[in-house]
């Protein structure tokens, strides 16, 4: 498979290397969509901490292609949208139902491999099935909503009328212009499925034609 690694600031290489193999409580999933928000400019340019090298890209979908071994919400030909936020489950934050404040976070994209691959390996409890009538480039900018929406929880915000309004540009981008807002009730939300957010279109790049 070809990926994109950030080798060093600012420098990017196309490379070709096997596919994933998906390990235990694992997916392997065929990337469709990804996109690139102001966390990977910030990383790639050297304005925040990064370990290099790197495969970037923390908001993305695509459809599963290999389980691992305990996998059992999943299967091969799902669509998925991908929470990079990779929690470890065990530490208090985790304990007490705030993992987005899990000590030992790893997410994709940043700590690990993300989704500016052909290919990428996640694990199953990040792997949100999305309903037919979304996109696989909604499913990119939807990938946060999880992340977000347990945030928003644990703050008490948003909860006149039980809707939430999250900027998304996609996720992370401060410019002017460059912002799109939707809006979901949270009690779409409930069993695991990615509600369908009305989207204002935004910036898109692709790095690999399939």
């Amino acid at each position: 498979m070809r990926r994109a690694v950030s080798t060093s600031v600012g420098r990017l290489a196309v490379e070709e290397t096997p596919v994933p193999a998906a390990g235990s409580g694992e997916v392997v999933i065929g990337v469709e969509a990804c996109g690139i928000c102001g966390t990977d400019r910030s990383l790639f340019a050297g304005d925040t901490p990064f370990v290099f090298p790197a495969v970037q890209g923390h908001e993305f979908s695509g459809t599963v292609v290999d389980l691992g071994a305990d996998v059992r919400s999943l299967k091969v030909g799902d669509r998925v949208a991908v929470d990079p936020n990779v929690v470890c489950l065990t530490c208090a934050a985790c304990r007490r139902g705030q993992s987005h404040l899990c000590v030992n976070l790893s997410p994709l994209g940043i700590s690990r491999s993300g989704g500016f691959a052909e290919f990428a390996a996640v694990p199953e409890r990040n792997a949100y099935a999305m309903p037919p009538q979304m996109s696989f480039d909604e499913g990119a900018r939807a990938a946060r909503a999880p992340g977000l929406l347990k945030s928003e929880a644990s703050s008490g915000s948003g909860r006149r009328g039980g809707r939430s309004r999250v900027g998304h540009a996609p996720t992370g981008s401060s410019r002017p212009g460059g912002r799109a807002r939707f809006r979901w009730s949270r009690r779409g939300h409930e069993g695991g499925r990615l509600p369908v957010p009305r989207l204002i279109p935004t910036r898109r790049a692709s790095l690999f034609t399939r």
